[in-house]
């Protein structure tokens, strides 16, 4: 984590979680052992999203002002996330 951008960090404790590698909770003791520079470059992370892919876009909308609203419906059917601008 203290080597990675703090998007490319996201990405990878989301996808470890997504891939059960880790737990919420693991992850978040990880969070808590590192320094607040590398927490805070980190942000707020999801266990909604299912690919790398998908955090990256949604950070990216969302620091372009987008409320981004991720979602997990079942397992055979699954709206990733909806997205309206700000001033909506």
């Amino acid at each position: 984590m203290r080597c990675q951008s703090g998007e490319r960090a996201a990405i990878l404790l989301e996808s470890a979680m997504n891939r059960r590698l880790m737990a919420p909770a693991e992850v978040r003791w990880s969070l808590d052992a590192a320094p607040a520079s590398v927490r805070s470059r980190i942000g707020a992370l999801s266990t909604a999203s299912d690919s790398g892919s998908e955090t990256r876009v949604v950070r990216w909308l969302r620091r372009r002002g987008f409320r981004v609203e991720q979602s997990r419906c079942s397992s055979t059917v699954r709206v990733m996330w909806t997205c309206t601008s700000a001033g909506s």
